[in-house]
């Protein structure tokens, strides 16, 4: 028996990240939420997202592991957070995929590079002292601007490919 689980939303196109606020709102995502980013990310899109959404930004600046626990720490102190979005690539978006599935709520997976097989996928790797690859869920939905990919580096594209066509 197969058993596929898949995003229930997939934008992309450019300009895609300029509907993310429409689209939490169709996808009935009301409420507070968490962006997660990097320094990097969070310049390219974060910010952007953490605007639209009217959301906290939460940058990762340590280990995988233990930033998932210091997320869920945040989300545990007693806010009302009903979603998370991962705006970067792979380690963000699987950061952002265990926190969404230790702490029971949806996730938005927003890209910024082609270079992973993890925007969509319920698999998520997290390195730190503690490695681990674990089964997830997919995001609830994909927001894959394309301008902000196309500006990726070329290697990062160019992995991306090799992901596709390998999956």
């Amino acid at each position: 028996m197969k058993d596929i689980e898949l995003p229930r939303k997939v934008v992309t196109g450019d300009g895609a990240i300029d509907r993310i606020a429409d689209i939490a709102d169709e996808l009935r995502l009301w409420g507070d939420s968490i962006v997660i980013s990097d320094p990097t990310t969070k310049e390219i899109a974060g910010d952007k997202v953490k605007d639209a959404l009217k959301s906290q930004l939460y940058l990762i600046e340590g280990p995988a592991d233990e930033e998932v626990e210091k997320i869920l720490a945040e989300i545990k102190k007693g806010t009302n957070i009903k979603y998370v979005a991962g705006v970067g690539g792979g380690k963000i978006i699987d950061i952002t995929k265990v926190v969404a599935l230790k702490a029971k709520i949806p996730f938005l997976s927003i890209p910024t590079a082609a270079s992973h097989d993890g925007i969509v996928s319920p698999q998520a790797s997290i390195k730190g002292k503690t490695p681990m690859s674990i089964k997830a869920h997919s995001p609830l939905a994909v927001i894959a601007d394309t301008a902000i990919l196309q500006k990726a580096p070329p290697k990062l594209t160019a992995a991306g490919c090799a992901d596709a066509i390998s999956n």
